[in-house]
């Protein structure tokens, strides 16, 4: 039975499966991953699948992303918006995007704003940072255009 278990236990461990929404998730980070070392001035705007093709299928060997479902790279999912937006503005704007993950933290603790249009806008933001399927959709932009409106409005103050 120790043998049994050790086995299943070493197969878990260099094996991992995911479902099919959690191994495009994770191949999206790695890819964001792989992008900032590569190209830290990031891809530029909508050239999120130019990274995938290159890290995911043209280079696979070189690059070594990890097959966490059978499909994964197979079916290509998600090659376009990467799944979420954390990963997607990564790529797009490398290091740069570091300041608009800065500007969130910065807004979210500004005084600027009131309690009620935070709770409005950050869980909008976060949302579509883990899961959105692109700028445009969700109303993501609109949300970061109001939180910069506030700031903006508000810089007298």
């Amino acid at each position: 039975i120790s043998r049994i278990r050790k086995t299943q236990t070493e197969k878990f461990d260099t094996d991992i499966k995911l479902g099919m929404s959690g191994a495009v998730f994770v191949n999206s980070l790695n890819i964001a991953v792989l992008s900032i070392k590569d190209r830290p001035l990031g891809w530029g705007l909508d050239r999120y699948e130019n990274a995938y093709f290159k890290y995911a299928i043209k280079e696979k060997e070189k690059y070594k992303l990890k097959e966490y479902h059978k499909r994964l790279f197979d079916w290509n999912l998600n090659s376009k918006d990467a799944s979420n937006n954390l990963a997607k503005i990564t790529v797009e704007f490398g290091l740069f995007s570091v300041f608009l993950f800065i500007y969130f933290i910065y807004f979210a603790f500004s005084k600027k704003a009131t309690l009620e249009e935070k709770s409005f806008l950050i869980p909008l933001v976060l949302t579509q940072l883990m899961r959105g399927a692109g700028y445009y959709n969700g109303g993501f932009l609109i949300c970061i255009i109001l939180m910069l409106a506030i700031s903006l409005s508000k810089l007298n103050d």
